[in-house]
């Protein structure tokens, strides 16, 4: 059986992932709710507000399941295997329809329907800043996804007995993919950045160009955080490789940085200073900024974590071996 330490810190980061779910869940309800009447089927260059709404208001839902079944753990014990099992198998099938909406089809769809190129752009430069726009919104909008169901098999594998739910070697494994994902936001960020820089200008722009999730005001700071987003990566990449569970900590540190440089030159600045922008795009990006940054600075830390057990079991049971240990007394007998 997984240590009850284990599971309860299993459940809290559910139950955050899940908070930070909702907030990106409403956040998309409000940017649809509006929607004229006549206009939630979009058109040959829009793409359908109605499908838009209802893949937010899933998310909203399935993401409160997922708080419900983490704050029940975290607060009340164990849980119910049964539970966890079921909303595991509710999201990982709504999982796939979320990112088809948010990810896999609304942006090849703006290409094929784009009613003309970008101001100041040819046809196939507009394209390639959209097509770079795709790639960002891998980086950013799968790791929060993904994420939320590794912790749900996390919690239900560890309520099932799991005593060490996955090894350290699965566990670097798994950074290369989250890390990969950093990556595409990075080359996303600098290539559209670049594109606008030596086309349109380079300092700001009249008008910021959206190209969700990158919105382009001053195309300088998209390149220049995109090469750090990169150097963060390609870290992360390196650690894994070479399993350098001493820089675990480091990286973290790093991983917090990051977010913060992206809070401040990115969610911040290039949206804020534009009262032309959707302002609650922020929030959205907040919420899968900061899951694209932490996903791979906890799997490098659970890995060096689970790697020193491994190889150091004793460290795991040196509460139960101290108490063990104590000495033991026999009951007095009992006198009349």
């Amino acid at each position: 059986m997984a240590p009850t330490a284990a599971i309860t810190r299993c459940a809290g980061i559910l139950a955050l992932v899940s908070i930070l779910l909702i907030v990106e869940g409403v956040s998309r309800i409000n940017l649809f709710i509006g929607t004229p009447g006549g206009k939630w089927r979009g058109d040959h260059s829009t793409y359908p507000p109605v499908v838009e709404l209802i893949a937010a208001v899933g998310l909203t839902f399935s993401s409160l399941l997922g708080l419900a079944n983490g704050l029940t753990v975290l607060l009340l014990g164990n849980g119910v295997p049964v539970v966890t099992f079921a909303l595991l198998i509710i999201e990982g099938v709504l999982g796939w329809f979320f990112f088809s909406v948010f990810v896999l089809s609304s942006y090849p769809f703006m290409v094929a329907r784009a009613a003309g190129p970008m101001p100041g752009l040819t046809g196939i430069q507009s394209n390639a800043v959209t097509m770079m726009g795709y790639l960002g919104a891998w980086g950013v909008g799968v790791p929060i996804l993904a994420g939320h169901f590794y912790f749900h098999l996390q919690l239900w594998r560890m309520q099932g007995g799991k005593a060490e739910v996955y090894s350290a070697r699965y566990v670097w494994n798994r950074v290369y993919f989250y890390a990969f994902l950093v990556f595409l936001r990075g080359i996303g960020e600098v290539a559209v950045g670049g594109i606008i820089h030596s086309n349109i200008s380079s300092g700001r722009l009249p008008a910021s160009i959206a190209d969700v999730p990158f919105v382009i005001t001053w195309a300088s700071i998209n390149i220049a955080e995109g090469v750090f987003v990169l150097c963060v990566s390609i870290a992360a990449i390196v650690i894994a490789t070479a399993q350098l569970s001493a820089f675990a900590v480091p990286f973290a540190v790093l991983s917090f940085f990051c977010f913060v440089i992206q809070l401040a030159l990115y969610a911040t600045t290039q949206i804020g200073v534009n009262p032309m922008n959707p302002l609650i795009v922020g929030s959205i990006l907040v919420v899968d900024t900061f899951a694209a940054s932490f996903m791979p600075a906890y799997l490098i830390l659970e890995a060096a974590r689970v790697g020193h057990f491994q190889d150091f079991p004793e460290d795991d049971i040196a509460a139960d071996s101290t108490m063990t240990n104590l000495p033991h007394h026999d009951a007095a007998p009992m006198t009349a």
